[in-house]
């Protein structure tokens, strides 16, 4: 299953591999480079902020240090563990 991410953090906007219904949101704060987030690869970013000194959106690498724990679990053991 592939997972989509889009986030905003404060004036900060990381998007992974976008949905359809993300991109339109993406739209409207980035413009018609939001396109690019659609067709990422895996590993792959698109970040548009403020705290970044170049004003257009970059494209970057993004290297996974860990996972969240809630990864090694389904729903069902999770919720007999608590």
């Amino acid at each position: 299953m592939d997972k989509v991410v889009s986030t905003q953090m404060g004036q900060n906007i990381f998007a992974f591999r976008v949905e359809d219904i993300d991109l339109e949101r993406l739209k409207v704060i980035m413009g018609q480079v939001a396109d690019a987030a659609r067709m990422l690869p895996r590993g792959h970013a698109i970040f548009k902020g403020h705290a970044i000194r170049v004003r257009s959106p970059v494209i970057s690498v993004v290297d996974k240090v860990v996972e969240p724990a809630s990864v090694r679990k389904d729903i069902l053991s999770a919720w007999r563990g608590s």
